[in-house]
């Protein structure tokens, strides 16, 4: 008989948590090679789109690896760590298992660390309308990439609420 799973004791509302986590998952992977903002200068003929892997090359390129990894690590890699640890703690992990609650702290903590990826898109935008004779256009990549950052902090909430009730 195999071990029961947070997924198999869901209920009702609860059990949504899994298939959001999947879109969630989905959506954040397909945002890192979306436009998430057009910019254009009065000097240069066409615009440009810029991903969140764009940027990274770019950054990486220019030889601005402080910043490049500041990116890679908070709006790729904890990110992806989240998902794919909550994927695990919701479908695989059995919640009699004595690692489940230090897996759902480690949860918790990456949670506020993905957050940064929200300040660095501000942060980017201000920079960007400050340089004169620049436009800014937020594009769909940005907006995939926000319903993957609040889908993440919906099915996260709702995870570790109800893991820690089980």
């Amino acid at each position: 008989m195999h071990s029961p799973t947070f997924a198999s004791q869901a209920a009702g509302f609860t059990r949504l948590i899994g298939p959001l986590w999947i879109i969630t998952t989905f959506l954040l992977f397909a945002a890192w090679w979306m436009p998430l903002v057009e910019t254009s200068h009065m000097l240069q003929w066409s615009p440009s789109n810029l991903s969140i892997l764009d940027g990274l090359v770019r950054l990486y390129s220019e030889q601005e690896y402080f910043l490049a990894g500041i990116i890679l690590i908070f709006a790729i890699l904890v990110p992806f760590a989240k998902t794919l640890l909550s994927l695990f703690v919701w479908y695989f992990l059995n919640p009699e298992e004595t690692n489940a609650q230090s897996l759902l702290t480690v949860l918790a903590h990456l949670g506020k660390w993905a957050m940064l990826d929200v300040f660095l898109i501000a942060l980017s935008v201000i920079l960007v309308k400050g340089i004169p004779g620049t436009e800014i256009t937020a594009t769909y990549g940005i907006y995939i990439f926000f319903l993957a950052l609040i889908g993440s902090m919906v099915a996260s909430t709702f995870m570790l609420r109800f893991c820690k009730r089980q």
